[in-house]
């Protein structure tokens, strides 16, 4: 009897723990999610999404997966403003293309990668209202320059980015800790 007890008031505990932790029951409401999963990003794809059109469900039939991160801000929208129109976005969504190659460069074998993209969007009321690339490829001597499909501009207006954005939301929206690598990166100060 007084195992069985025991197990319970474990239970009881562990369920009230998980469940008090406001980012982890944000994330079970949306749905949000970070991961590592890949889809193939290229020209022909990034072509059939319309800004102000394409909705949600009509992504994933275009990438043919889920978002390899999906991040909802439900208590307050993001506030963002891309080429000089304010928009409130609600959600945002990336995928991300890094194949795998195995070249002879420079008189030896090297395995990694020379090109990578990651496009991230971002919805209000489930509809794409921008999106942005970030493409990479590396040239001859090794260094990273920016792709053909990169439309990224620095004077659009976007900082801190995306990645930024999660972090500020989880902080301060809902209080999840942040480490000090994320506080540097995104300039957090207490």
């Amino acid at each position: 009897m007084k195992q069985k007890v025991f197990k319970i008031f474990i239970l009881v505990i562990a369920a009230g723990f998980i469940f008090s932790c406001r980012a982890a029951m944000h994330n079970w409401k949306t749905g949000d999610h970070g991961g590592d999963s890949e889809t193939l990003i290229n020209r022909e794809r990034i072509s059939k999404i319309i800004p102000g059109v394409t909705p949600s469900e009509e992504i994933k039939k275009i990438f043919e997966a889920e978002p390899v991160i999906q991040k909802t801000f439900l208590k307050r929208k993001l506030k963002k403003t891309y080429r000089e129109k304010e928009y409130e976005i609600d959600r945002l969504w990336g995928y991300r293309w890094v194949p795998n190659t195995v070249e002879y460069r420079h008189g030896m074998t090297v395995y990694g990668w020379t090109e990578r993209i990651t496009l991230v969007l971002f919805f209000s009321n489930n509809t794409v209202q921008f999106y942005y690339i970030k493409h990479d490829v590396l040239d001859e001597e090794d260094n990273v320059v920016r792709g053909e499909l990169d439309n990224r501009e620095i004077t659009e207006g976007t900082w801190p980015g995306h990645y930024c954005d999660i972090v500020f939301y989880e902080y301060y929206m809902l209080g999840e800790k942040i480490s000090d690598f994320k506080r540097k990166e995104c300039s957090i100060m207490d």
